[in-house]
């Protein structure tokens, strides 16, 4: 009887989660530098589903499944436009505006990819959803919920103040400068007061107008499904990950669920030459 209660223990813990990871994000930059993980997760035994714009580089774990999606920036004047507009404000105020407007329909656009409309109306299961709700995806979440699966928030910058604030983590806006801002840790008074300002402002507009219209987005499309609301779902992540090191950014206190893990992409190092070592 032991000997059968082992083999079952055994087998119980060799079996592989099954993991979705939405990465759909039309950026080139983002989704290499998550590759790793994805491509470890895999090796590892898990079975993972990706959904991205950019393919993996050979070698292929066989548990890998990838999912290529059209990039909707090359689709859409409308989007690319928004794009240009959020990438050349040289205004934070500005940048985030326009970022926010390019949420809900560059993730529109996303639920209308017929890859995407097959995974909506999909029976699989999936035991974890890794995404990135805070690139203006926050609709996606709604996989989390359809699945019934824990979510990984990954994000290739650092922290911003929605991260905090729907993980419960205080506000740093006093000595941490928002990454819109060119301050540094050391801001002058009326610095410190523009940055308070800015992610009051953020936070405010995100949770009164802009996740609410997100949320609608969510309901349109995971149709037939009871959710919670987008916030309760925003503050259920269960875990956060940042693409960059300590070095790339301030030191500040952080949740035990933020963690950095930039440096994924940094090949093996070999010795140095001769003549410069």
């Amino acid at each position: 009887m032991s000997k059968i209660m082992l083999l079952l223990f055994l087998i119980g813990i060799t079996n592989g989660y099954k993991i979705l990871a939405f990465l759909p994000v039309p950026s080139n930059s983002f989704i290499r530098g998550f590759h790793p993980l994805l491509q470890k997760l895999a090796n590892r035994g898990h079975f993972v589903t990706v959904y991205s714009i950019h393919p993996l580089e050979p070698p292929v774990p066989k548990n890998y499944n990838e999912v290529i999606v059209d990039n909707v920036f090359l689709n859409s004047e409308k989007l690319a436009s928004i794009l240009k507009t959020v990438t050349v404000s040289n205004n934070p105020w500005g940048s985030l505006q326009a970022q926010m407007v390019l949420g809900v329909p560059m993730s529109e656009a996303i639920f209308q990819l017929p890859q995407v409309q097959h995974l909506l109306a999909s029976e699989e299961n999936y035991d974890l959803v890794i995404t990135c709700p805070f690139l203006a995806m926050e609709s996606f979440m709604g996989f989390s919920s359809k699945f019934k699966a824990h979510t990984i928030s990954v994000y290739a910058n650092s922290p911003v103040p929605l991260h905090g604030y729907y993980s419960g983590d205080p506000p740093k806006y006093t000595y941490i400068p928002n990454l819109r801002f060119p301050y540094t840790n050391e801001m002058t008074l009326l610095e410190r007061l523009e940055n308070t300002l800015f992610g009051l402002y953020e936070t405010v507009w995100s949770e009164m107008f802009y996740i609410p219209q997100q949320e609608a987005l969510m309901h349109k499309y995971f149709t037939g499904l009871e959710h919670p609301p987008l916030s309760a779902m925003l503050r259920n992540i269960s875990f956060y990950m940042y693409d960059i090191t300590q070095t790339h950014s301030f030191i500040m206190p952080q949740l035990p669920n933020h963690i950095y893990i930039g440096g994924m992409t940094t090949i093996k190092h070999t010795s140095l030459p001769e003549q410069v070592g």
